[in-house]
């Protein structure tokens, strides 16, 4: 498998969970991941990972990897980026190339009013018309890479993003770790309302700001926690425009958490809000959901066939007709309060979702749904790419 991401964001958290599953059935697992000043291999029963700094390494590691294995079957591609780490083992290697699309570029784009690059949409296309069999994360993305890039039906499969539901349920149960949390961030009894994500437009944090001034003004006890990395331009920028409207002890930017942290920040919080301008999936808001935490989310791509509107989550409608879109903020303010106001709504909600969730986003499901997949591809031929035409296609591209 091939990654940009390894164990963090919305694709890591699928490649690591992805492994671990397909490990049970018994398929030996290589992850090859790109991550800059860093070079490791590291092993778990049936996976090994490999991490290397940069593109330039990618083929001493796979010298090392496979100098006494046997060769790969199949070669899994998970963004864009690693398309061309693909092509060079396709090329070295008689492999069937599976690739899962977790977002398409243009979308996000669109909504934002900008021109998507040129070359990640030639990249893309050719990522998705190579592939034998595409894996897409949700219905939308089914439907944008059908519309966009003309790929047959036969080749496109819809997998939800599944995890290993008990294990992230049982960190959120831990009663010292969640109320250690408590205390830390909670101590006064606040209703918390917690973002857990990358802080970043598509993510839609200002749109969350924009109402959380709202409702401060309208609730006296409420505080938000806001999880993820702060290091960006835009973060700061995000981080200051914060600062002009609520204070820390309404608004607090804790930086980067663990997954066992974000679980534990779940289990006590009132509230998930996923404000996201763009979103394929939706693992902010299935992991909070699996903990027992109501979600209020954009209406939007893969959030509302994750989340039944006024059944396992609030959904919130964004304003399509302008561009930039805009979430209907007065909307997103009355959702929040609508839960923060009613407990009985709130544990209803929840109990809704973590059952929604245990039934159809597990490790199992997901597993053995690639693993049809994969047999699928291993009745092809194995899948030659012109590896020259997609280096011309690389530079500028991350």
């Amino acid at each position: 498998m091939l990654t940009h991401e390894l164990t963090a964001g919305g694709t890591g958290t699928h490649v690591y969970e992805l492994a671990q599953g397909l490990s049970k059935r018994q398929h030996q697992i290589y992850i090859l991941s790109l991550r800059p000043y860093e070079e490791a291999f590291f092993l778990e029963p049936n996976i090994t990972f490999c991490c290397t700094p940069s593109a330039a390494d990618y083929i001493a590691a796979i010298n090392r990897l496979f100098e006494h294995s046997a060769p790969p079957d199949i070669v899994h591609c998970h963004n864009l980026v690693c398309f061309p780490l693909a092509s060079i083992l396709c090329e070295r290697f008689p492999c069937r190339l599976v690739s899962t699309v977790h977002g398409v570029v243009r979308p996000l784009a669109d909504r934002l009013g900008c021109s998507a690059m040129p070359k990640a949409i030639k990249l893309e296309t050719r990522l998705c018309l190579e592939s034998q069999r595409v894996i897409c994360v949700s219905h939308a993305v089914r439907h944008d890479v059908r519309a966009m890039y003309d790929v047959e039906s036969s080749r496109l499969t819809t997998i939800y993003n599944g995890m290993d539901i008990a294990a992230f349920s049982n960190w959120a149960a831990d009663t010292f770790r969640h109320e250690s949390a408590k205390q830390q961030y909670a101590a006064n009894g606040e209703q918390v309302v917690v973002f857990g994500g990358r802080i970043d437009i598509q993510k839609g944090l200002g749109f969350l700001l924009e109402a959380a001034v709202q409702v401060c003004r309208r609730m006296d006890r409420v505080k938000y926690l806001i999880a993820g990395d702060k290091s960006s331009p835009y973060a700061h920028a995000i981080l200051a425009a914060v600062r002009r409207h609520l204070s820390e002890e309404k608004m607090q930017f804790i930086g980067k958490v663990s997954r066992l942290e974000l679980a534990s920040l779940y289990a006590f919080a009132q509230l998930a809000v996923v404000p996201s301008l763009y979103e394929p999936f939706g693992y902010a808001a299935v992991e909070a959901m699996a903990c027992g935490c109501p979600v209020v989310a954009s209406d939007v791509d893969g959030l509302k066939e994750v989340i039944e509107n006024g059944v396992t989550g609030q959904l919130v409608p964004m304003h399509k007709a302008t561009i930039p879109w805009r979430m209907d903020s007065a909307e997103l303010v009355e959702a929040q309060c609508l839960l923060l106001n009613n407990s009985r709504l709130r544990e209803q909600q929840a109990r809704a979702a973590q059952s929604y969730v245990r039934s159809s986003f597990g490790l199992e499901v997901m597993s053995k749904r690639v693993d049809d997949v994969y047999q699928e591809a291993m009745q092809l031929p194995p899948k030659r790419i012109d590896t020259a035409i997609t280096e011309s296609l690389t530079t500028g591209v991350s």
